[in-house]
């Protein structure tokens, strides 16, 4: 008997342990289906030895016109030399034609900035005729011809990179909204495109941004030169899980190190590979600053990348103690002004009323107005905060375009831009934000009733000699805030 219970025990063991090795095996093997990204449906670094190098772009119209021939590349088992270009390995004849290989070689395939307003941002492709062979245990390259076998010459610091890398030269990048709405968005689309949306990733900034040597240097700050490193880079970090990079130059030629880092005159001309990217994207489509309309079906997956990264819920709870209300106080010396007059009085005025409506009685709801300047917040702490809220009211601006980090079910009123001149004040609404989707977004001026017209304060700018900060009216602000109230929280009050 005391046998037959051992034997049955171990039995009992195996089967238990089969079992977990089985559920182990299946979701190592399992593929996700729906929704996986391109980088988890390819063969690691170590089981591939032969490399060779392809892409997959999109085109526009007319793209000649703008001095590229596509918009937007996959490219895989692409390098970059000492010399800091870019170099395809691919044979000759597995080009479309025999006039292709030379035709593209060395031409500028795509435009990779946020914004098309200088020649910066052209990337030309050089080409190689062979195939890469990449031995994972020496880290040696090798090119592969139909002659033969050479070895690639590689620095002493080379590395092959695995996984999924996205490259862009930086535009306006001192300030938030650029970023967000060209810089970023433009990486995002790609994500997007080509069915690659993951943390899993590498960002390679392709400038100095402090090297007045180029050409148009001055636009990659936009005049935030001394914000553009600190900015692009906290930003950037929220959509990869590994440092962001750059491509820059010293007396040893070109590298790829942690950004950021500064230009040396460099006296090195060598076609020596630093780096080769196992998938690298590059390229722009329209400015999501300028031309946002049919693109607001990245801003959840924007929105949601970083949600991830600072581990926050996609969600708000519904459920918790406070109604919060943020009301953007901009700062008296931004250069551009369009500060909310009276952001005071609509705080106050919320204070007094919003807590005596017998529905926000009802509800055990505490109203919590918050009055902020954002630049008193670092990057992370706004998007904490804002992740949180229930109606944020902001300004013309970056404090508007970080609606992009704002969680469903909540609403934006985004006062509007004015100016005076010879005496007569006129305002207008900023409509890029108004395509967002991922919120309920209100302009200030739809919220007047028929007939009335915005008022402002004339505040003369060096840089915006015409400027009027914006006054709202605290009464339609109350009404505004307290309709979304109870349009939000009308279940639970009601039940």
């Amino acid at each position: 008997m005391a046998k037959r219970l051992y034997v049955a025990q171990i039995l009992a063991v195996i089967v238990v342990c089969v079992t977990f090795a089985t559920i182990l095996w299946l979701l190592v093997t399992t593929k996700k289906g729906v929704g996986e990204s391109y980088n988890s449906r390819v063969r690691t670094m170590q089981q591939q030895r032969f490399r060779p190098g392809t892409f997959q772009c999109n085109k526009y119209r007319n793209e000649e016109v703008h001095g590229r021939y596509f918009a937007m590349c996959r490219f895989e088992n692409i390098c970059l030399n000492k010399k800091g270009q870019f170099v395809l390995t691919k044979e000759k004849d597995s080009f479309f034609n025999d006039e292709w290989f030379d035709t593209f070689n060395g031409k500028a395939w795509l435009y990779a900035q946020g914004n098309f307003k200088t020649n910066r941002g052209f990337v030309p492709i050089h080409l190689k005729d062979g195939i890469l062979e990449y031995e994972y245990n020496t880290n040696n390259l090798f090119l592969n011809r139909k002659g033969g076998k050479s070895k690639v010459e590689t620095s002493k610091d080379f590395k092959y990179v695995q996984g999924s890398s996205f490259a862009l030269y930086r535009f306006a990048a001192g300030n938030a909204g650029h970023i967000l709405s060209e810089n970023m968005a433009m990486t995002i689309a790609q994500m997007l495109s080509f069915d690659d949306v993951t943390l899993d990733n590498n960002i390679i900034f392709l400038e100095d941004t402090h090297d007045t040597s180029k050409p148009d240097w001055v636009l990659a700050s936009y005049g935030y030169l001394p914000t553009v490193d600190k900015f692009s880079i906290e930003w950037f970090s929220l959509i990869s899980n590994n440092p962001v990079q750059q491509l820059c130059h010293d007396e040893n030629g070109y590298k790829v190190v942690n950004a950021p880092c500064r230009n040396v005159a460099s006296a090195v001309e060598s076609d020596e590979f630093i780096v080769c990217y196992e998938r690298l994207y590059m390229g722009h489509s329209v400015s999501n600053l300028e031309e946002p309309y049919g693109r607001e079906v990245m801003n959840p997956t924007f929105r949601n990348l970083i949600y991830d990264k600072l581990k926050l819920p996609h969600q708000r709870d519904l459920k918790k103690k406070k109604f919060t209300v943020v009301i953007q106080r901009k700062k008296l010396s931004s250069p551009h002004g369009m500060i909310i007059s009276n952001v005071d009085e609509i705080a106050e005025y919320l204070r007094e009323n919003v807590p005596n409506d017998p529905i926000f009685k009802q509800s055990g709801k505490e109203l919590e107005i918050l009055p902020i300047q954002l630049e008193d917040f670092t990057t992370v702490e706004q998007i904490k905060l804002l992740h949180d809220l229930d109606v944020y009211l902001t300004t013309h601006g970056s404090g508007a375009y970080l609606s992009y980090v704002i969680s469903d079910k909540s609403l934006v009123i985004q006062s509007p831009h004015c100016s005076v001149n010879n005496g007569t004040k006129f305002c207008y609404q900023n409509e890029a934000t108004s395509t967002y989707a991922n919120v309920q977004l209100m302009n200030y001026l739809y919220l007047l009733p028929p007939g009335v017209e915005a008022d402002c304060t004339p505040r003369p700018l060096k840089h915006n000699p015409n400027n009027c900060d914006p006054i709202l009216d605290h009464k339609l602000m109350y009404r505004a805030v307290l309709g979304h109230f109870k349009s939000i929280y009308a279940s639970e009050i009601y039940q």
